[in-house]
């Protein structure tokens, strides 16, 4: 007597599943929107005197991340600003971390919405 599993679609199911796998490794375009709408957030909260710190701030994604820099070369004293310096009598203000705090459940919810369009990219026969 044999006896045995058959799989009907398997070939269409290990096929979508392969894509949905390359489709997951590579999340740039989410991660990309999220940082710029992060950027953007992160510039209207920058403390300002000439705008130079908030003119600084620079979306940054690739396929794993989504980040927010500020400061550079012709402007130094971006951490300073953000995380201060007491013995200068320099308080911190933190704005990229508060950007960060705000945007997280907006960031989960793109993540989260991109990886179901994914997994409903999945079928078998």
């Amino acid at each position: 007597m044999a006896s045995g599993v058959q799989v009907i679609g398997a070939d269409r199911l290990a096929a979508t599943m392969g894509a949905a796998g390359r489709a997951l490794a590579d999340m740039t375009e989410v991660n990309r929107r999220t940082a710029v709408r992060m950027a953007d957030t992160s510039r209207a909260r920058a403390p300002r005197r000439t705008g130079r710190l908030a003119a600084s701030t620079r979306p940054i994604a690739d396929r794993r991340q989504a980040m927010v820099t500020a400061g550079g070369p012709g402007v130094p004293y971006a951490g300073v600003i953000h995380f201060g310096w007491p013995a200068h009598h320099i308080r911190a203000q933190p704005w990229l971390y508060r950007t960060l705090q705000t945007s997280q459940p907006a960031a989960a919810a793109a993540v989260d919405a991109r990886v179901g369009q994914i997994m409903n990219t999945i079928h078998g026969a």
